[in-house]
């Protein structure tokens, strides 16, 4: 069997003195993993930096053999964040989140694309806004899509709060007598404006960890060390 296409690197561990083992979120095959031989030369080295975007082939004989590699480099990302720590780290935890949360060989060719843009975002003055949004298209693909669209109570627009539990909105009112046990939606995606400083971002990543670590219970999975340096990054800039 042979496999034609385009991805976005998000792991690679060394295989051997020459090989790495890649591990690739394709557009249309999900996640695979393969062999890259001669990973270290000096024309191959430049093309294996996360979250380059990389046109692959794999060639295996059974699904789940680890198959043959073949990579071209089709977009770098690297060099346009590689002085600014911040985005640095925004990527390698896309790069990891991706690694951890996303099914091998699950077909998500829209979150690929959401994912894709967000890497060439990294440049933008907000990307950080932009990252946040992203963790919540990450939910959604996982099955833990959030509704801020209006109070599930009764149906008004005007939310307020939103459910630990359900992942579900209310307004003001419906959640006033439960307030300790709800979380505060951001100002800035009830208003559908600009967030005021950082700690409107952090608020939101808050309520993203949560739901992140409620799959990770669920599914025995783990939130990457990545991104708690992230956040523990976005702490100091506030």
């Amino acid at each position: 069997m042979i496999i034609h296409d385009e991805a976005i690197l998000i792991a690679k561990y060394q295989f051997g003195d020459s090989s790495n083992i890649l591990t690739l979120f394709t557009k249309e095959h999900g996640i695979q993993k393969g062999l890259l031989k001669g990973a270290n030369s000096s024309k191959i080295r430049h093309v294996l930096s996360l979250g380059n975007i990389l046109s692959i082939t794999k060639m295996v004989r059974l699904e789940e053999q680890l198959g043959i590699l073949k990579v071209d480099l089709q977009e770098s990302n690297l060099a346009n964040i590689f002085y600014n720590n911040t985005k640095l780290l925004a990527l390698t935890t896309m790069c990891s989140l991706i690694e951890e949360f996303i099914p091998m060989q699950e077909i998500s060719t829209p979150f690929y694309l959401d994912s894709k843009d967000m890497i060439a975002n990294l440049t933008k003055d907000d990307f950080l806004l932009l990252y946040a949004n992203w963790e919540l298209l990450l939910l959604n693909n996982i099955g833990f899509g959030l509704d801020f669209s209006k109070c599930v109570v009764s149906d008004a627009p005007d939310i307020y709060y939103l459910s630990p539990k359900s992942g579900k909105s209310v307004s003001k009112t419906v959640g006033e007598p439960y307030k300790d046990k709800l979380f505060i939606i951001p100002q800035f995606i009830t208003n559908k404006t600009t967030p005021n400083n950082i700690q409107d971002i952090l608020n939101l990543l808050d309520i993203t960890t949560h739901f992140l670590q409620f799959f990770c219970t669920e599914y025995n999975k783990k939130i990457p060390n990545m991104r708690n340096l992230l956040i523990k990054n976005l702490a100091t800039l506030f």
